[in-house]
């Protein structure tokens, strides 16, 4: 289906240091990869937000997750776009609807805990 031949167009992620050994991949090319650099990203920010003193190094790399994360909503947005004017199955699949669900919050509890980077 379209969603799955949707491929990424945008500016490409920037990668942080890996502070905690996460061993994310910053390529996003597909749905899948948007979906795990969601779920990853979220997991790796957190860490820096629970996890590390509020100076310089940690929130650059805060600064790096967040945009990234934006990057992922544009994403998500386009994908969205395509389930607009193309309403198949997909759209009214339980899971993605749920999966479109999981990134917007994800993104939304970063973003609450860092505050303006």
């Amino acid at each position: 289906n379209r969603l799955h031949r949707w491929k990424y167009t945008g500016e490409p992620l920037e990668k942080a240091e890996d502070v905690f050994n996460d061993n994310i991949r910053h390529e996003m090319t597909s749905y899948d990869d948007v979906k795990r650099l969601n779920k990853e990203l979220v997991e790796a920010g957190s860490k820096y937000c629970d996890l590390l003193a509020d100076k310089a190094k940690p929130r650059e790399c805060l600064r790096i997750f967040l945009g990234n994360l934006e990057k992922v909503q544009v994403a998500c947005g386009q994908l969205n776009g395509l389930l607009i004017d193309d309403i198949d199955d997909v759209s009214n699949s339980v899971s993605f609807n749920e999966g479109m669900s999981e990134i917007v919050s994800g993104f939304n509890k970063v973003q609450s805990k860092v505050g303006p980077v």
